[in-house]
């Protein structure tokens, strides 16, 4: 009678720790690895899950995005990771009251190409028209370039810094950026209103596009400040 009672204690306490066990992997997210020697050790190892930051915009402009390029059949460029190497920049124009323009850069096994996005209608778009773009002015490499030198690299988001739009309402560039697996995103509204260099730099970005690529809705005349 005693044997057995040893061996029920044994069978429970091991049925315990394994509950126990799994109960920990569950709730911390980690692997479990089992070391065997002379004796079993139980090695539990801390899991890093990496899970894409949203900016305070993002539940307010990506679903919109989202609508525009399914129309355009592209995919979402801030859960699409690119080969090494290769780039994409995607500069949008818009979200008051006209219909959003997006612009479309790649940088696919060395070769570089450009879109033009257009959708139908600033709320609730059909159809969005995608335009193949010519070479830009002053040839790929100098465009890039131009790109960089106005921070499409570097540029904080706006919610970041002490950003004075001068309002609310009105349209906006939303910048997306993806090389390999990273990505960043940064929006600006109404940015010839503000008076911070950052929003001179968003705007040096719209003149880089629309001059180089014949878009002249994203050329702003003159860039306050410069």
């Amino acid at each position: 009678m005693q044997r057995f009672s040893v061996r029920l204690l044994v069978a429970l306490l091991a049925f315990l720790t394994g509950v126990a066990a799994v109960a920990v992997w569950l709730s911390c997210r980690e692997t479990v690895t089992i070391i065997s020697d002379s004796q079993q050790v139980l090695v539990i190892t801390p899991v890093q899950v990496s899970k894409p930051s949203q900016p305070k915009w993002g539940h307010l402009l990506y679903p919109y995005l989202e609508k525009h390029t399914s129309l355009a059949g592209l995919a979402e460029l801030r859960s699409t990771p690119l080969p090494r190497g290769d780039l994409e920049v995607r500069v949008w124009y818009g979200f008051g009251l006209t219909a959003l323009e997006g612009f479309v850069l790649r940088r696919a096994d060395g070769q570089w190409s450009a879109l033009h996005l257009q959708g139908d209608a600033y709320y609730e778009p059909k159809r969005v028209k995608v335009k193949r773009l010519p070479p830009p002015r002053s040839g790929w490499d100098s465009a890039w370039e131009r790109l960089l030198a106005a921070g499409i690299r570097t540029l904080p988001d706006s919610s970041e810094i002490d950003y004075d739009t001068g309002g609310t309402d009105g349209w906006a560039y939303l910048v997306e950026l993806r090389e390999g697996d990273s990505y960043r995103a940064f929006n600006y509204q109404i940015p010839e209103y503000s008076r911070r260099p950052e929003a001179r730099h968003v705007l040096e970005i719209g003149n880089a596009v629309g001059e180089e690529f014949r878009l002249p809705d994203f050329k702003e005349v003159e860039v306050p400040g410069r």
